[in-house]
């Protein structure tokens, strides 16, 4: 085997390692909660939602929802809401 697959193959197995720790210590969507209680509408204008599964208030903005199929709240688009 010649150096230059070598080479090849380290950069591989590096850039897979890099990945999957990036992967690994990512947040995979779930927000942080205040579980103070806040109004509908709070005086700075962010508005809250209380989750009846979770028990905790969370931002309306970052378009949040309880996925009962992970039973947590996950922040983004997705899919497996019910």
């Amino acid at each position: 085997m010649n150096s230059t697959a070598k080479l090849i193959g380290i950069i591989i197995w590096l850039i897979q390692n890099l990945s999957y720790c990036y992967i690994a210590f990512s947040n995979p969507g779930i927000p942080s909660f205040n579980n103070k209680f806040k109004a509908e509408n709070n005086e700075d204008g962010t508005n809250y939602k209380f989750c009846k599964y979770c028990q905790l208030y969370y931002d309306l903005s970052a378009g949040t929802n309880h996925c009962r199929e992970c039973d947590v709240c996950i922040q983004g688009n997705i899919t497996n809401i019910y």
